[in-house]
């Protein structure tokens, strides 16, 4: 009985997970909503019985780790984000690449079962029911092995997917350290023009803020500042407001970024868009996240978060225009800002979201510019993100 209870397990994992890797293959293909709901009840439901396995395999020795090891660690590696993959492909060819990975580590289990048991699945009389008896001291010590591991693991490829996604992603423009998230202040010259391009996520240490500004020359200088219009009213709060990070930087023990205003004494210029240029879908994605950070407390913040989420899914075309709107769009807009300005001033400051400045930099770069200066200023604490959670329970 547990002999074909074990057998039925490992074969549906393998059936399912090609299955599911051929699907997550046509959904990056073809981008249907139908086929993206049937792929993540499917992988779901891999997921499960990858754990199902494991734990098979951690207290006998029935499925063999040289057949399910490939398929169960690739499943745990897209399942937890598949980094570095989504840094560097865009999210069809990410679903088409990591599907094929799940195919292959599925043929490679498939290969070797062949090898064990002489067909491509776990038949009776096989490996299965010929497998020796775990003693317990070995499995105890793998059952230890997979408690304490495994979160080690998972906590050590966390951190660091963090740490290179945040910084490939700003090309270093923000960046996790020892003491908490660094922002840069990278200074350019070209003969008497500088250009200040400063990283900003928004929220930070009340403190930290005026450091950002700190040595940038005042004289025929001009700040060309972050901040999208809404002439028209198409983002306002039910209390007739625009959204702010404000409520999110309290319940974080941080504090919302202030006017830049009030930061400096050179003159601000708005250098954004007016969202009335974004198109429809866009506007409704931001004010789903508009009521996220205007939620009341961390359930309704959850709450709300579910609810973008599910709205903007993970339609690969949708994605595209959002980004198109909020980032593409916006720095082009800013780089037409930054050539007007150089005509009439002779040093220019962009404190904008992190976000952005890689591509702004570069346009800086192709201008002639070349960075003469880097400042790296710890904008959050850990220990205050510490001090939030333990006021949160």
């Amino acid at each position: 009985m547990v002999s074909t209870f074990v057998r039925v397990i490992g074969n549906t994992f393998l059936v399912l997970c090609a299955l599911d890797g051929l699907l997550t293959i046509l959904v990056g293909w073809v981008s249907s909503g139908l086929l993206t709901g049937a792929q993540g009840a499917l992988s779901f439901l891999v997921v499960l019985l990858s754990c199902v396995v494991t734990a098979i395999m951690v207290f006998s020795d029935r499925l063999p780790l040289s057949a399910f090891g490939p398929p169960i660690v690739v499943v745990a590696w897209i399942t937890l984000g598949a980094m570095p993959l989504p840094l560097w492909v865009g999210l069809k060819t990410l679903m088409i690449l990591s599907g094929g990975l799940q195919i292959l580590a599925t043929a490679a289990s498939v290969a070797r079962i062949g090898q064990l048991d002489g067909a491509p699945l776990l038949k009776a009389g096989g490996i299965v029911e010929h497998a020796q008896p775990l003693r317990p001291i070995w499995m105890i010590a793998r059952f230890f092995g997979v408690v304490f591991g495994t979160p080690m693991l998972i906590a050590a490829y966390a951190v660091g997917s963090a740490t290179y996604a945040v910084s490939y992603a700003t090309k270093g423009f923000v960046s996790l350290g020892g003491q908490g998230v660094y922002v840069a202040h990278r200074a350019y010259q070209k003969d008497d023009a500088q250009i200040h391009l400063i990283g900003m996520i928004h929220i930070g240490d009340e403190d930290a803020y005026p450091r950002l500004l700190e040595g940038i020359p005042e004289e025929n200088a001009v700040v060309l500042a972050e901040g999208v219009g809404d002439k028209d009213g198409l983002l306002t709060g039910e209390d007739g407001s625009g959204y702010s990070y404000g409520k999110v930087a309290e319940r974080l023990n941080l504090s919302e970024q202030g006017a830049i205003a009030s930061l400096t004494g050179i003159p601000v210029q708005n250098a954004d868009l007016d969202v009335s240029a974004f198109s429809e879908e866009t506007l409704h994605i931001i004010q789903q996240i508009g009521q996220v950070l205007d939620a009341e407390d961390w359930p309704a913040f959850l709450a709300a978060f579910q609810e973008y989420s599910t709205s903007v899914g993970d339609d690969p075309e949708t994605l595209e225009r959002l980004m198109d709107d909020i980032l593409t769009l916006r720095n082009g807009h800013l780089i037409e800002a930054i050539d007007d300005a150089l005509e009439t001033h002779r040093v220019l400051v962009l404190p904008w979201g992190a976000y952005h400045l890689p591509e702004i930099e570069q346009a800086v770069l192709d201008r002639g510019f070349t960075e003469t200066h880097e400042d790296n200023v710890l904008l959050i604490r850990y220990a205050s993100l510490t001090r939030a959670a333990k006021a949160a329970d």
